[in-house]
């Protein structure tokens, strides 16, 4: 929004601003849930103390409800089916991680997981109840299995992971890295292969065509290019 703590609603029909949202801090992500009818916000700072969900009716665009966290809120991941939002946090002193599960019902959370330091966005197979979170311990994702709410696998996908991209039909995750992607095989959690990028990778969630087998990843900003990869 206009400032970090506001959400600005734009209607995609006139192309123009129809109403500010005021929430507690700043937002630095939003998740939709559309079966419910309402809206996501992971609230805080991205280094500093905990964080909360604001939760938004996009009937009336007025705040219904705040769900505290423990930590630093990474993008919540919706199972819309299941009703069930994941949201991994960021301890501020470098601790461990977590991952609360919150009831998109009734906003409150279930149940919380312990991951690796500095955990960054996760991943969602719902279909397989697997959520990958990459971590900063030692540079491992971290397998929850979201019946179960426990860790079952830790896979080494190298250094500073910055971003997962699924391909669920493929049973495959590519781990973005830097200057690389793990491609770790999600049946066995095992690493498959490592593709080196001929130019850095810090610009963005890559973007995937699962039925063309295609992944698109932006480059740095210096350099302009999208790396496209088979």
């Amino acid at each position: 929004g206009a400032t970090k703590n506001q959400v600005d609603v734009v209607s995609t029909a006139t192309n123009t601003v129809i109403g500010t949202i005021d929430v507690p801090a700043e937002t630095l992500y939003l998740t939709l849930d559309t079966a419910r009818k309402q809206l996501f916000v992971a609230n805080g700072d991205e280094t500093l103390g905990p964080g909360a969900i604001t939760v938004i009716d996009t009937d009336t665009n007025t705040v219904k409800g705040t769900t505290p966290l423990v930590g630093s809120p990474r993008m919540p991941v919706l199972d819309s089916q299941s009703g069930i939002l994941f949201v991994a946090q960021t301890d501020e002193d470098n601790g461990p991680g977590t991952v609360s599960m919150i009831d998109a019902r009734t906003n409150t959370v279930l149940t919380s997981v312990k991951v690796g330091i500095s955990p960054a966005d996760p991943a969602l197979d719902a279909a397989r109840h697997r959520l990958y979170v990459p971590t900063s311990t030692p540079d491992l994702i971290d397998v929850i299995d979201t019946q179960g709410n426990k860790v079952i696998a830790h896979v080494k996908a190298g250094r500073a992971v910055d971003f997962l991209v699924l391909d669920a039909p493929h049973r495959r995750l590519f781990a973005v890295r830097m200057n690389g992607i793990t491609v770790i095989n999600t049946k066995t959690n095992k690493p498959t292969a490592v593709i080196k990028l001929p130019v850095a990778v810090d610009n963005g969630p890559p973007a995937l065509d699962a039925a063309r087998q295609r992944l698109y990843v932006p480059t740095a900003s210096q350099r302009g290019y999208i790396v496209i990869v088979d």
